[in-house]
């Protein structure tokens, strides 16, 4: 009889990082990810989110098999474990699985637009969709105020460093034309990789920041995201909502820009939160720490979610050799973004 029972979070977030690749890859598989186990013994399970082209059908070729556990290797990493998993290093520990339905996952791109220091609308001067400025921040060893997003907002895979990005409905302005008054600044650094899609731009229009005080200072400082926890959002189409932490840790599949069906590790999920647009928008908590950055969601009505990277995989986090254009328009390489405020 195998000692299964209470499988701490720790276990539960190995055992992902053991399997997420045997079945991310596989068509239909949307999501694995760490959950409680509210209604069995065990306290956290593997949650595996299908779509309706996976195969369950056992005996054809393209099936796939989810076993009700999988065996936990709590002493090996996940390179050596195709020669310890049917050994003695499994040390008898195995974790629950359960399946979902879901749906294909993607950004959440925007039609309409709005202006706010945070939950705002902003958009690129050539892409005809845009998305939320999640927040405006100084970085250590930085110099100017930056506007935080996707890297799907602010380049997708045709924009350029420099590149304008814009503030639409601003004084009375209704429609995307691309006027000056609504122009705010170059795109200066942007990212896409297994943890993150972020991108920033420098601001240099500082006359389109809200002076008002309800709107400003309402960012404190940056958390790690934990589960269970109540969160707020601010997009610029489905306003502040609230809700609450799924999980901190999952593997999800999802369609980012034509020809870019990104797989992403260690994401925030929690219920659908977000609509059109609400790429980008900064997830906080009660104390008014942000958590997370709002980049996807499924496309179901019922039973459905969001998803966003989590804030100390952008902020403070090394990550591979990336350029960045400094105050004077110079290319510089950086492997961390250091984060000092919110604006």
């Amino acid at each position: 009889m195998f000692n299964s029972l209470f499988i701490t979070k720790k276990e539960a977030d190995l055992a992902l990082e053991q399997y997420d690749e045997d079945y991310i890859y596989k068509e239909g598989i949307e999501y694995i990810a760490v959950v409680r186990n509210y209604f069995s013994m065990y306290q956290y399970k593997l949650e595996f989110g299908y779509s309706d082209s996976v195969n369950f059908e056992k005996g054809t070729p393209t099936s796939i098999d989810i076993p009700e556990f999988l065996a936990i290797n709590s002493d090996k990493s996940k390179e050596e474990k195709g020669a310890t998993r049917s050994g003695s290093q499994i040390q008898n520990r195995k974790i629950r699985t359960t399946i979902k339905k879901t749906s294909k996952i993607a950004c959440v791109p925007d039609n309409n637009n709005n202006y706010e220091n945070f939950g705002g609308s902003i958009s690129h001067e050539e892409m005809p969709l845009g998305g939320t400025l999640g927040a405006i921040i100084k970085l250590k060893n930085q110099k100017g105020l930056f506007g935080i997003s996707n890297w799907h907002v602010l380049l997708n895979k045709n924009g350029e460093l420099l590149d304008k990005i814009f503030r639409p409905r601003l004084h009375g302005v209704k429609t995307r034309q691309r006027k000056e008054e609504t122009f705010f600044g170059k795109v200066v650094f942007g990212i896409i990789n297994k943890n993150i899609e972020v991108g920033l731009f420098r601001i240099e229009n500082k006359k389109l920041i809200t002076k008002d005080p309800e709107v400003r200072n309402k960012l404190m400082g940056i958390e790690k995201p934990k589960m269970g926890k109540k969160i707020y959002k601010r997009g610029f189409n489905s306003e502040k909502k609230e809700g609450v932490i799924r999980s901190n840790n999952v593997t999800v599949k999802a369609f980012i820009a034509k020809g870019y069906n990104e797989i992403f590790k260690k994401q925030i999920q929690l219920k659908k939160m977000s609509e059109d647009g609400d790429s980008g928008s900064v997830l906080f908590n009660k104390n008014r720490n942000v958590v997370g950055l709002l980049f996807a969601a499924d496309d179901k009505e019922q039973n459905s979610f969001s998803y966003a990277n989590r804030i100390d995989y952008i902020f403070n986090n090394e990550f591979c050799q990336t350029t960045f254009i400094d105050h004077e328009n110079n290319k510089t390489s950086i492997n961390k973004l250091e984060f000092d405020s919110f604006y």
